[in-house]
C-alpha cells in the first residue's frame, strides 16, 4: 500500500497541489487490502469532517472512513456481506 501513497505525494508535488499529508497524514484515501479483487469507491470526506475528526481522537488510516454516518453504514454492510470479517470498524479483517 506504501506504493500508493507514494504515487499521490508525487502528484501533489508534480502539480503544486494541496497537500494534506501535512494536515491530515492518516488520511490516504484507501483502506484495507489494495489487492482485493473487490473495491469500493466513494466520495473522499469534507474538510469540515477530517477537521472534526481530527479533534476528537489520535487519527489513524482506519479513522478516515468512520467519520460520517455513511461511512458506518457502509462498513456494517461490507461487514454483514462477509467482505469483512471481525467488527465493521475495527483495522483488520479487510480481504
Amino acid at each position: 500500500m506504501e506504493e500508493v501513497i507514494v504515487a499521490q505525494k508525487e502528484v501533489i508535488k508534480r502539480y503544486k497541489l494541496y497537500d494534506w499529508f501535512n494536515d491530515y497524514p492518516w488520511w490516504v484515501g484507501y483502506i484495507g487490502n489494495i489487492h482485493s479483487a473487490v473495491w469500493f469507491l466513494g466520495e473522499n470526506p469534507s474538510l469540515i469532517q477530517l477537521d472534526r475528526q481530527s479533534k476528537t481522537l489520535d487519527c489513524d488510516i482506519n479513522s478516515q472512513w468512520n467519520i460520517s454516518l455513511g461511512d458506518k453504514l457502509l462498513r456494517k454492510a461490507i461487514t454483514e456481506a462477509n467482505l469483512k470479517t471481525g467488527e465493521p470498524f475495527q483495522n483488520d479483517g479487510w480481504y
